[in-house]
């Protein structure tokens, strides 16, 4: 009988061994759970297991962050020394360039370095990870300067091809400095009111509504931009006249100097443009993550690794966007080989 209850007592510590580790709650510190959350039950949010497939893929979406790190800022930091150091790359619409490269060079020296070691932590037994509450706030900042400087840099192209005579004056030096600078205090509404109010959902309210918006002003501006060049030389109007639709085409007179401004303004919308278009896709997809997330689609470990994967797939365009410059604009490309030269 002793035996029995020896042999009883062994098995079960065995299958106790090999079963998935229990529930673990993230440490109120590393998600601010202090902060308002969108959900009923917390548990559903913050409660996960600790099983070998969770911490094997959570690592490994730390360790390609922190691969992706490095490049990012690098490559982000060449186009920006680029622009700073030669004058006929100081011209409006490289100086919002300028802006977007700095999100992204904070982007890979900053965010991306706290996102690994914060995944690193939660798949970690102890986890204990201050800065992952920074996190919380700087990465909604970098996403809105991001965002809201393509919509400025749209309204600037737009406006260099559709008002060209009060193009120069409207885009001065410091009406330029001054719109960067609002630009990157708006965007730092995500950092102070969530701060603030301690209301983390109120930071992404904030952020998809400007994405929003953002994307709104991009699209218009860009297709306008389109229609021009394809109705460069000729414009095609149409009118009712009875029961018929009578479509007109009227030549478009330009000198020869407008005409070359308006080639080099639409070169450097299309290339914009293709900025644009890259940044669109990823962004819609975290928009994707946020709904969601929002209508609990996923539960436990489900809801981080979607996260993570969604999270390190936006930190993508921080890193694919200096390689999109290199290739789409040959004026940068050109003195960022000098820099080497």
């Amino acid at each position: 009988m002793n035996l029995s209850t020896t042999i009883t007592t062994m098995a079960s510590l065995s299958t106790t061994t090999t079963m998935a580790p229990l529930s673990t709650t993230l440490d109120p510190l590393i998600h601010n759970m202090s902060c308002e959350v969108p959900h009923d039950d917390q548990s559903k949010v913050y409660t996960y297991h600790l099983s070998a497939s969770f911490v094997a893929s959570s690592t490994f979406i730390a360790i390609l962050n922190f691969v992706m790190a490095i490049p990012c800022a690098f490559t982000n930091l060449l186009v920006i020394f680029a622009i700073i150091k030669n004058e006929h790359l100081q011209i409006t619409p490289y100086k919002l360039l300028f802006s977007i490269c700095l999100a992204d060079l904070i982007t890979g020296a900053v965010a991306q370095p706290i996102f690994g070691t914060h995944i690193l932590q939660i798949s970690a037994a102890d986890h204990q990870c201050p800065l992952s509450n920074f996190m919380i706030y700087i990465v909604p900042v970098l996403i809105l300067v991001t965002m809201v400087t393509h919509a400025v840099s749209a309204l600037e192209r737009y406006c260099s091809i559709h008002y060209v005579k009060n193009y120069e004056k409207i885009f001065s030096s410091r009406f330029v400095a001054g719109i960067l600078l609002l630009v990157w205090s708006i965007s730092s509404i995500c950092f102070v009111v969530p701060f603030i109010s301690g209301k983390t959902i109120v930071g992404g309210r904030i952020v998809i509504a400007l994405i929003l918006v953002s994307l709104a002003i991009c699209s218009y501006c860009y297709i306008s931009m389109y229609q021009d060049f394809k109705q460069q030389f000729v414009r095609t109007t149409a009118k009712i006249q009875g029961a018929y639709i009578i479509r007109e085409e009227h030549p478009v007179e330009r000198t020869a100097d407008e005409q070359q401004k308006f080639q080099k303004n639409i070169k450097i919308a299309s290339f914009f443009n293709k900025l644009y278009l890259c940044m669109f896709v990823i962004y819609l997809l975290t928009i994707v993550k946020n709904i969601l997330v929002a209508y609990d689609v996923t539960v436990d470990n489900a809801t981080y690794t979607l996260s993570f994967v969604f999270d390190t797939i936006l930190f993508s365009n921080a890193f694919i966007n200096p390689f999109l410059i290199f290739k789409f604009n040959d004026e940068i490309y050109a003195c960022v080989k000098d820099i080497f030269s």
